[in-house]
């Protein structure tokens, strides 16, 4: 299963600029030092919306295999985006599945990405 994961940084929380791109590089480097996804994070670019041209964002392409896999990846996007400030988001997608979760509040962000994985997992 592959999971596509972006980064939305800034005020605005669009993240166009060098605040979402450090952030993904950072998130990239957090989820390569966990020891179920070592091996499994590459550097991936989104195409750009249908009204647009040129590159598309950049993206972390994540491949799991099994459940222990998805339970550390789960984990640690938790674990991350708590350390981060309300404003850093991620944008999920798994198959044609997209989700945005913020870091902050009372979201349960391990719940939801479990919830979104296992669906994309029934389909397969």
């Amino acid at each position: 299963m592959r999971v596509t994961i972006g980064v939305h940084a800034g005020e605005d929380g669009r993240g166009a600029g060098d605040a979402a791109w450090e952030e993904l590089v950072s998130l990239g480097d957090w989820l390569r030092d966990e020891p179920e996804l070592r091996g499994r994070v590459d550097l991936a670019h989104v195409p750009p919306p249908p009204d647009r041209m040129g590159a598309g964002p950049h993206a972390l392409a994540v491949v799991l295999e099994d459940e222990r896999q998805r339970a550390g990846l789960a984990r640690s996007l938790e674990i991350w985006l708590r350390q981060r400030g309300p404003d850093v988001k991620i944008m999920v997608r798994v198959g044609d599945r997209v989700a945005e979760i913020a870091g902050h509040g009372d979201v349960d962000v391990a719940a939801l990405l479990r919830e979104a994985l296992r669906a994309a997992g029934e389909r397969r």
